[in-house]
């Protein structure tokens, strides 16, 4: 299971590969304020940020990654990358074309095209993920398989649900993808509604329509994916992770969390590696 990735470690601080049935996944570490120039990969690639900042550059096209969010490039594909004042933090999966784990229709059409697709339990899976390549025992292989296949299900049925409602308003993208880019602030219906110019009733009506959840709920979902990668990725207090996450208090974090993982957080922490993760469903 030891097969290194040369893609992604030229320019990288820290990486730790391994292989599975044709995917070489590979937790990786790049330095603060570098880049690297013009250059594709071999296989098919997802890569999911877990901290840091990263700006990617496609045909000419800025694209910037955050947390909780998959981005695929297809083999060949030239692009340049910058790293932010942190650095970045990322998981990789580069996919032989062979890969039978992924020889069928809507997975293949996700890895042949650049897309990125965001959903708050991304990151929470992508941690169980690192725990596995850099902790294996004798179920690694199968549960790096299992959550990784779990990510692109997730993944595809996301970018089919955005395929599939072609009349969402550019203001409605616009508004998902600020409460992505500052879940963590104090955001107010009313200042995202005059940030997108549409009034707030219809921004809330329309959200809840196109998403499936009122943008209270979504943003709390958002916050509490966040909160889950940080008891998996970090040795944090829990009051702190609590507070950050914009809870008011510790108590009123775990009944929340708990609805949300089905367990406090505590135990959460301290059971969830090597359990199979629904965050996606």
């Amino acid at each position: 299971m030891n097969r290194v990735s040369e893609s992604f470690s030229s320019g990288s601080e820290e990486f730790v590969s391994t292989s599975i049935a044709g995917v070489v996944l590979s937790d990786v570490r790049f330095p603060p304020m570098t880049a690297m120039a013009e250059h594709e990969h071999p296989r098919n690639c997802v890569v999911i940020l877990l901290e840091g900042d990263i700006d990617l550059s496609v045909s000419g096209t800025r694209l910037l990654a955050t947390t909780s969010q998959l981005r695929s490039l297809p083999a060949g594909e030239p692009h340049a990358t910058g790293f932010g004042a942190d650095g970045a933090r990322v998981i990789s999966a580069e996919i032989e074309d062979e890969a039978p784990l992924f020889r069928n229709g809507p997975v293949s059409s996700l890895l042949g095209r650049v897309s990125d697709v965001r959903h708050p339990g991304i990151a929470t899976v992508a941690w169980q993920m690192v725990r596995e390549i850099r902790e294996p025992d004798a179920v690694t292989g199968l549960a790096l398989e299992s959550h990784l296949l779990h990510l692109l299900a997730g993944a595809v049925r996301l970018a089919n649900g955005a395929e599939a409602r072609p009349g969402t308003p550019a203001w409605l993208v616009e508004a998902h993808d600020l409460i992505h880019d500052r879940f963590l602030e104090d955001l107010r219906v009313g200042y995202i509604a005059e940030t997108v110019g549409i009034h707030p009733v219809h921004l809330a009506r329309r959200f809840r329509v196109v998403y499936g959840a009122s943008l209270g709920d979504y943003l709390r979902r958002l916050r509490l994916g966040w909160a889950a990668s940080r008891l998996l990725g970090s040795d944090d207090p829990i009051s702190m992770i609590a507070s950050q996450a914009g809870f008011s208090d510790q108590a009123h974090f775990t009944r929340a969390f708990s609805r949300y993982a089905g367990q406090p957080p505590n135990r959460f922490r301290k059971s969830r590696l090597g359990a199979s993760s629904s965050a996606l469903n």
